[in-house]
């Protein structure tokens, strides 16, 4: 079940479906949109979107139960893997 820990509050969300088909939503809106759900789909997805040379929407579908925890601030963020030398850290 996704959780949200948020000035120490705990908020779930049990939808069971999307409610949105956010590439449908992107492509609207003259964005180009992509829904991938596989890991190994992500990175030529972010390709394609670079090549659009258009703003783009991925969504990205995540097994329910996976803790998707970014860490206690922007500065800690976890990463899974190496940013490019080239890309700017805010």
């Amino acid at each position: 079940m996704p959780r949200l820990f948020c000035l120490r509050s705990l908020a779930i969300s049990n939808i069971g479906h999307a409610l949105v088909d956010f590439v449908k939503f992107a492509e609207a809106y003259g964005a180009y949109g992509q829904r991938v759900e596989q890991p190994e789909e992500i990175k030529p997805a972010l390709q394609r979107a670079l090549e659009a040379n258009w703003p783009a929407v991925i969504e990205v579908i995540v097994d329910r139960e996976a803790d998707a925890s970014m860490g206690t601030s922007l500065d800690k963020i976890v990463e899974y893997e190496p940013l490019p030398d080239n890309v700017a850290v805010a």
